[in-house]
């Protein structure tokens, strides 16, 4: 049965030349009963393959789209994809019942394991405006975050064992009073503890909040040295350079909607904010639009967002710096229209953006001399459609995205 929804927050918050594959069916699934950790039957499936040589999660070889579901019900725009650093991928995805399972692969995305449900009946999953269950991961666990139709952030952990088991969720974010908690973000911390990012609407103003496991998951502000306030309906990213972490906004100060960069130097408090665009100027309503961050192989970080500036409006623009020199924003090659891009880094250095320039498209483009130049845009098409609002990830030398495609099931596409 489909879970129960609500409709009172919209009123609230108003394969081309990059790999070739083949098609293969998806393996029998493992199906048992249960919620909230128990393996469920909508995973366990193959791959489509484009090439393989090697065995293991380290040292994989394999390019290509891989089918990661085997239920056909994903929920266009609720895939992520989390990358560990011994190279084993993880790829969550929601179905048509409001369901969260997560899929592991060990051979570097050729195949997938049967899948684990995340959530339990209770918990509805908001799956709108970048807003979906996000994934992560370490050698030891693996960790889910999500925000549901109430407001409230769940998180949810799994030893990284034989087969994966979700705890009961713990809620992140209940010692801030807020009307609505949103835009959860999760990622692992150099000492392997986690941290969830999100946003919160106190009554002195909208602030990004970081919650982290060794404080007993207590919430600190991350965002109150930018001016103004973070942009209200935008999402957010998070990115470890070294020990030090990194939160990227979009931020609003009096309408002016640049990105921003808030750092917590050791993974301490947070005590420097940098300016990362200068392209955005005067947007006069929330363009609902964010940044997402990677490493480059130049140890420089890249920040891409939808740009909504009077110039190259609706265009995929691209940032580079370090600590407080930032290049302030440029287009990504053709992406003149590019809503909601995702970016990775592969082993050998190549960057690789995705994007969405129209409704039940995506497309990908990817430079190998560090943005100067870009490939021109080629399609996201998955061997049985369209994929809908890719993301991208890195990780042990693997680019890889996961998406949903137009016939509703969840697939890895693995770009080196």
């Amino acid at each position: 049965m489909r879970k129960p929804t609500s409709l009172w927050l919209v009123v609230l918050m108003s394969c081309g030349g990059l790999v070739a594959a083949c098609t293969s069916e998806p393996a029998e699934d493992s199906t048992h009963s249960g919620s909230g950790g128990a393996t469920a039957g909508s995973g366990g499936s193959t791959s489509t393959t484009a090439s393989s040589t090697g065995t293991g999660a380290s040292t994989p070889t394999f390019t290509g789209y891989t089918r990661v579901d085997s239920g056909g019900s994903a929920m266009p725009g609720g895939a992520d994809v989390a990358i560990a650093p011994d190279g084993t991928i993880y790829v969550s995805w929601v179905d048509q019942a409001s369901d969260v399972f997560v899929a592991r692969s060990t051979d570097g995305g050729e195949t997938f394991g049967p899948a684990a449900q995340v959530d339990d009946a209770t918990v509805v999953p908001l799956v709108s405006m970048a807003r979906h269950p996000f994934v992560a991961a370490d050698n030891d666990r693996v960790a889910v975050v999500l925000g549901d139709e109430t407001g409230t952030v769940h998180l949810y952990v799994a030893p990284a064992g034989d087969a994966l088991a979700f705890d009961q969720g713990t809620v992140i974010g209940g010692d801030i009073p807020t009307m609505f908690r949103d835009f959860p973000k999760v990622i692992f911390l150099a000492d392997g503890n986690l941290a969830v990012a999100w946003h919160g609407y106190p009554t002195s103003g909208a602030r990004i909040f970081v919650s982290r496991e060794s404080d007993g998951f207590a919430s600190a502000p991350a965002s109150g040295g930018a001016p103004g306030v973070p942009c209200e309906c935008c999402p957010i990213d998070l990115l470890l350079d070294g020990s030090d972490l990194w939160i990227g906004f979009r931020n609003n100060d009096a309408n002016i909607r640049d990105m921003w960069l808030a750092q917590a130097p050791a993974g301490g408090s947070f005590s420097n904010w940098v300016a990362a665009s200068n392209s955005e100027g005067l947007v006069a309503s929330c363009p609902m639009q964010g940044p997402r961050l990677a490493k480059t192989s130049s140890g420089e970080m890249i920040m891409v967002w939808s740009t909504r500036g009077s110039t190259n409006k609706g265009a995929a623009y691209a940032s580079f710096g370090q600590n407080g020199d930032w290049s302030g924003g440029e287009l990504v090659g053709e992406l003149t229209v590019g809503d909601e891009p995702t970016v990775a880094v592969g082993g050998g250095g190549r960057i690789y953006v995705t994007a969405v320039p129209g409704n039940d498209q995506s497309t990908i483009v990817w430079s190998d001399d560090g943005g100067a130049t870009w490939s021109p845009p080629e399609p996201l098409q998955a061997p049985d459609g369209m994929l809908s609002t890719p993301q991208a990830e890195s990780g042990a030398g693997i680019a890889a995205l996961a998406g949903v495609s137009a016939s509703s099931g969840v697939w890895l596409l693995r770009m080196e």
